[in-house]
């Protein structure tokens, strides 16, 4: 049974955590500061600091900054080995080489592919075959370490980042687990300088509707995207996302400009796209209320045929 000491913050970290408490010992946590959430702005833990509670951890850190007084407390610990999962902040090098066997990383791709801050997100967008994790141990360059292990899942044109990310944190609990397991005789492997790829963190203006978008392109941001920062237009003055489509077949194309809406039926709304190609919007959720199938909300709102969903860029640029 080895000390460890856990860094994450995200859901997608909780089933590592959980996997770990169960077979070694976490001496403690460090995970991100409580936030306003909600209507009432309700400081709200951390999904990582609830279960690091509920589990008994003696030692949980909130840190705003990672300072000389954190520092001293973490330094302070007897460990045998870190492990960070969506921690969401640079770790000095310091406290990376603090524990016995240095500090583990739990990444959501198959390294050196999509090295930052979005990698499930940059898989789905530039159509994957595959995505996956990677287990390596954390050095200052950015998700640069030697690798303990990989291991794929395939990635189908329909799957969306929020359900992959729910299995990658699965398998990835049961990896990060072994390669603590047997740590003291593994000997980690260099990555390949070759197939090296960057995502950067993806903001909420990415989402916008764009007519130069083809079909593809939107179907693979709305799965991506959803649900943040989501895809999304201004329909006649209100915030619309749209949250699942349905590819049509390569020789279906439309005459009209992009973002027209060419059909509805009970299918849902077909939408032009760039280069003439065609998407069927099968769910939308109109701003705040809950999601529902395209073609209630078209029945609801009097979507006509013709009508341009593009035309929000015009309101979006005046305001």
């Amino acid at each position: 049974m080895k000390r460890v000491s856990f860094w994450g913050s995200s859901v997608d970290a909780v089933p590592a955590l959980m996997t770990l408490a169960s077979h070694h010992r976490i001496l403690s946590v460090v995970t991100s500061p409580d936030k306003p959430c909600g209507r009432g702005c309700r400081l709200t833990p951390s999904p990582v600091k609830e279960v690091a509670l509920s589990l008994g951890i003696p030692r949980v850190f909130t840190p705003e900054r990672l300072d000389e007084e954190f520092r001293r407390l973490y330094l302070d610990e007897e460990l045998d080995i870190g492990v960070v999962v969506s921690y969401g902040k640079m770790i000095p090098t310091s406290l990376l080489d603090h524990p016995r066997w240095g500090t583990l990383n739990l990444h959501f791709s198959l390294l050196p592919r999509w090295r930052g801050a979005s990698p499930v997100e940059s898989a789905v967008l530039n159509g994957d075959a595959e995505t996956g994790i990677t287990v390596m141990r954390l050095v200052k360059e950015l998700d640069a370490g030697p690798l303990f292990c990989r291991r794929s899942l395939p990635l189908g044109r329909n799957d969306f980042a929020e359900e992959l990310r729910i299995g990658l944190a699965e398998i990835g609990a049961e990896e990060t687990l072994s390669v603590v397991d047997r740590i003291e005789n593994l000997s980690p492997v260099e990555q390949p300088g070759e197939g090296i790829t960057l995502c950067g963190k993806i903001g909420r203006e990415e989402g916008l509707l764009s007519p130069l978008w083809t079909a593809l392109q939107l179907h693979r941001r709305i799965r991506a995207f959803t649900p943040w920062p989501s895809v999304y237009t201004l329909f006649r003055g209100k915030r619309l996302q749209l949250t699942n489509s349905e590819l049509l077949g390569e020789t279906e194309r439309s005459d009209l400009p992009p973002s027209r809406v060419v059909e509805i039926d009970k299918r849902g709304i077909l939408l032009s796209c760039a280069e003439g190609t065609l998407l069927r919007i099968t769910q939308v959720k109109p701003e705040c209320k809950k999601a529902m199938s395209a073609r209630d909300f078209a029945q609801g709102a009097r979507l006509l045929c013709g009508e341009d969903w593009a035309s929000c860029l015009k309101v979006r640029e005046e305001e």
